[in-house]
């Protein structure tokens, strides 16, 4: 969606956090369990979309029923360039193959 979508999307602002590995042993390989979120500083607020068109009634705003989401479907060797600052989710599935890759470049 547009950032012109923004009045739909229910923005709140949260606390920029930062994974880190709780784990000491630098070659070891790295597991979610070892993994903890640390506040970033200096604070940095970051503003988060709420509300998602695949749930429509969960946290609306009286805007939200006014856009209409564009869905895109890629296949391999496809590439998308997504302009700077548009809301976006993204869904992937597993190839015949069952092998799965996406690439992100910012």
């Amino acid at each position: 969606m547009p950032p012109t979508a923004a009045a739909a999307v229910n923005e709140q602002s949260i606390s920029g956090t930062t994974y880190v590995s709780t784990n000491d042993d630098e070659t070891a390989e790295l597991r979610v369990q070892d993994l903890k979120h640390v506040l970033d500083e200096p604070d940095l607020i970051v503003p988060v979309p709420t509300w998602d068109p695949d749930f429509p009634d969960t946290r609306p705003t009286p805007y939200s029923k006014l856009v209409k989401p564009l869905r895109v479907t890629l296949n391999e060797g496809d590439m998308m360039y997504l302009p700077a600052m548009w809301y976006h989710k993204v869904g992937q599935s597993c190839g015949d193959e069952g092998y799965c890759c996406a690439v992100n470049y910012w």
